[in-house]
């Protein structure tokens, strides 16, 4: 294997990897792992999200921009697709990437690259240079929900299939922040941190997918000194585990567990005490 290698992913049944910014294929034996192709620009994002028989990755030009790549795991298939000021693959749907694209008219919005690289806008939230992408995207009841940000309408959930008409499915009852979008089942989970005078307050939120159907599942705060808040938001086993953690000078993380009701949202145990904690897998 060559020195200084980096970037491991598995797609469709291989081992991909690079060493400096040349690219190499493996089937785990030495006599299967092989030279692909020098890139031959830093590579920004290895990532495992495929169409057909292709994966994709990001590398940073010389002239500062970002350059969308595509291979199959050889050398004649491996080759960049777009270039823009900011490219980040974020999941395949219906046989389609879909990406956040700063394109230097849009702004940083959704779009579409299917498997002959045809590109499309899925929905300019913020017209002209405004971003009215944040990231928050995850494939829910056979279709796409996303957060979207405007100025007028605030962070609000999209809903698209890709490529008819894309609208907010969920107008958010409140204004600031959100995110953490987990699908569990028939239920969308999201989480709510913010602090109102003196205390600080984690609230946890479900919806399905319509604005009526939204609804706040359970808030927790601490008054005065306290931070606090709803983390790491992760299905497992049919059900919604998540992390809340409190810090009055001393920072305690704990699991709970929810099944979309009050009642049944419960502490599990303390997972740390000021100390670091992984991401949930």
């Amino acid at each position: 294997m060559p020195v200084n290698s980096t970037n491991f992913i598995s797609a469709n049944g291989k081992l991909y990897f690079t060493s400096g910014t040349d690219l190499y294929r493996s089937d785990g034996t030495p006599q299967g792992t092989t030279f692909v192709k020098s890139i031959g620009e830093p590579i920004l994002e290895f990532t495992n999200l495929t169409v057909g028989s292709f994966f994709y990755f990001t590398t940073q030009e010389a002239g500062g921009k970002t350059a969308l790549w595509k291979s199959n795991g050889y050398a004649n298939n491996t080759f960049k697709i777009r270039s823009a000021d900011v490219i980040k693959p974020l999941l395949t749907y219906n046989v389609a990437l879909y990406l956040g694209i700063d394109d230097g008219v849009h702004g940083y919005e959704l779009w579409r690259a299917t498997s002959s690289n045809s590109f499309s806008l899925v929905k300019d939230v913020y017209p002209g240079l405004g971003s009215g992408l944040e990231d928050e995207i995850v494939v829910f009841n056979n279709a796409l929900y996303f957060k979207g940000y405007h100025p007028v309408t605030g962070a609000d959930i999209y809903k698209t299939n890709g490529t008819s008409i894309t609208n907010i499915a969920v107008d958010i009852p409140f204004t600031g922040y959100y995110g953490s979008l987990t699908e569990v089942g028939s239920t969308l989970y999201f989480a709510r941190n913010y602090i109102q005078g003196d205390s600080s307050y984690a609230e946890l939120w479900k919806t399905n997918g319509t604005t009526a159907g939204t609804s706040l599942v359970k808030k927790l705060f601490f008054e005065y000194d306290y931070n606090n808040g709803i983390v790491q938001l992760t299905k497992f086993n049919n059900k919604l585990y998540f992390n809340y953690f409190f810090d009055g000078g001393t920072r305690y993380d704990n699991l709970y567990v929810s099944d979309g009701t009050e009642a049944g949202t419960q502490y599990v145990l303390r997972l740390n005490i000021d100390g670091g904690i992984s991401d949930f897998f």
